[in-house]
C-alpha cells in the first residue's frame, strides 16, 4: 500500500463522474485518515453470513470519514481443493457515513489473476434502513449505473467485500483493539512529507510492544498472522453506562470500554524503518 498514490484511481473516477448525477456524501476524502488492514477470507465467509448492507451502516465507525486498504489472505484457488494453493487480494476504499446514517463507499479492486472485478471502482451507498443498494461502476474511461449484464456478478462482489468492511468495522470496535499512527522513521523530515506518508493500523492488545517492559522508542518484532488470530479470537469486553452529571455530552450513553494500553506509547518495527504511536480513544466527557 502506497499512501503517496492511493488517491489517484479515486479522483481519476470521481473527474469523469456525470455532472447530471451528484455523487453524494463523500465530502472531503481525499486527506481523511488512512488504514492498512489485513484479514482473512475465513473471517469474510464469517461475516457474509451475518451481515447485512444496512447493518455495516449502524456499526461503530473509527471516524467519519476515512480510507481503507485492505489485504484478505488465505482466498484459495479452488474452495473445495485447498491442495491447490491460495492467493491474496488487495482491496481499496473510501468511505464516509453522514450523521444521519448514509454509508457512501468507493471500492477499488487491485487487479489479481482469478478476480473477475479486474481493475474497477465502484461507487456504493445505502443506509441502516436498506438491505440492498444500487451501484455504478468505473471501468477506466466512463462510468455505469446499475448495469444490468454484469449486476449479479458485480453484487456478488460487492457484498464479499461489505462483508469485509463490516470485519475491519468490528476489529476496530473490540476494546482489545487499538489504534495506532504509523509513519516513517525520518528524522528531519518536513511535516507535510511525513504526513503525506502516514498511515493508520489496528494493533491487538497481545501485541508485543504491549509490555511494561518494553520502553519508549525501542524496536520489536511483531509476527501479522499472531495479530489476526488474536482479533479474530477477541470478543470479551464490558460496556459503561455514563450516569454522573460531569458527563455533560456522554450521560446516558452506554458505550465500550477498551483496555488499558501498558506498554509504551510509542515504538519501532524491527528494522527500525516505521514509528507507531498509539491513540488515545477519544471520549467526550466534558
Amino acid at each position: 500500500m502506497n499512501p503517496i498514490t492511493f488517491n489517484d484511481p479515486f479522483l481519476k473516477a470521481c473527474a469523469q463522474w456525470d455532472p447530471v448525477r451528484e455523487m453524494v456524501g463523500l465530502g472531503d476524502w481525499q486527506a481523511s485518515p488512512l488504514f492498512d488492514y489485513e484479514t482473512t477470507w475465513e473471517k469474510e465467509r464469517e461475516m457474509k453470513k451475518v451481515t447485512e448492507f444496512g447493518e455495516v451502516a449502524e456499526m461503530d465507525w473509527p471516524f467519519e470519514t476515512f480510507r481503507l486498504s485492505l489485504a484478505e489472505r488465505d482466498i484459495p484457488f479452488d474452495e473445495h481443493d485447498p491442495s491447490k494453493g491460495s492467493e491474496t487480494w488487495r482491496q481499496h476504499y473510501v468511505l464516509r457515513r453522514t450523521p444521519n446514517g448514509v454509508a457512501s463507499i468507493l471500492i477499488r479492486w487491485l487487479p489479481v489473476k482469478n478476480m473477475i472485478a479486474g481493475d474497477l471502482v465502484v461507487f456504493l451507498q445505502f443506509s441502516a434502513r436498506e438491505q440492498a443498494a444500487g451501484f455504478s461502476v468505473f471501468d477506466g474511461r466512463r462510468w455505469t449505473h446499475n448495469p444490468e449484464k454484469m449486476y449479479k456478478s458485480m453484487m456478488t462482489v460487492i457484498t464479499n467485500s461489505v462483508a469485509i468492511i463490516a470485519a475491519f468495522l468490528l476489529d476496530a470496535s473490540l476494546p482489545t483493539t487499538h489504534v495506532a499512527e504509523v509513519f516513517p522513521n525520518q528524522q528531519g523530515r518536513s511535516v507535510q512529507w511525513l504526513k503525506a506518508r502516514t498511515h493508520y493500523t489496528l494493533i491487538a492488545h497481545g501485541h508485543p510492544a504491549n509490555r511494561n517492559t518494553v520502553t519508549e522508542g525501542q524496536r520489536v518484532a511483531a509476527d501479522l498472522s499472531s495479530e489476526i488470530s488474536r482479533m479474530a479470537h477477541s470478543r470479551r469486553g464490558h460496556k459503561r453506562t455514563y450516569r454522573h452529571e460531569r458527563y455533560t455530552y456522554a450521560r446516558g450513553s452506554t458505550r465500550w470500554i477498551r483496555a488499558t494500553w501498558c506498554g509504551p506509547k510509542i515504538w519501532q518495527d524491527e528494522g527500525g524503518r516505521q514509528i507507531y504511536k498509539i491513540l488515545e480513544p477519544v471520549e467526550n466527557q466534558q
